[in-house]
């Protein structure tokens, strides 16, 4: 039952994500707003799964690989300055540490105000 629900909830995700597969401000807001609708679902599953980080960093790296990022592997590299292989985990790490405080908190950020955070946090420059 656990997996079944969270296959439901990042499906919803991803078809939010779908919809702008650059994941520029307003679909991380919609997503955001998604999952603080279901935090406290999020939240049991948090604490009930046990390899949960392992499945969100794995999806999340699918999502990015995926993307209509060009070059983003690349780009991951020039702006942390640090080979991919490092560059990678920190860009997906960051986002489940920040989203995982957020749920965790209660999401007492705004959506909008968390797909700042994240944007800022994980941004990756083109040169």
């Amino acid at each position: 039952m656990v997996e079944t629900t969270l296959s439901k909830i990042l499906d919803k995700v991803s078809s939010i994500l779908q919809k702008y597969m650059t994941y520029q401000k307003g679909v991380l807001t919609e997503m955001l707003r998604y999952l603080k609708e279901n935090h406290k679902l999020c939240r049991k599953l948090m604490t009930h799964t046990p390899n949960i980080n392992e499945l969100i960093c794995e999806f999340i790296v699918e999502t990015i690989l995926n993307s209509d990022i060009e070059n983003v592997t690349e780009l991951m590299e020039r702006s942390y300055h640090i080979p991919v292989k490092y560059s990678s985990e920190v860009y997906v790490i960051t986002i489940v540490t920040i989203l995982a405080l957020w749920l965790k908190e209660g999401c007492i950020e705004s959506p909008e105000g968390t797909a700042n955070i994240l944007l800022e946090a994980i941004i990756i420059k083109a040169k």
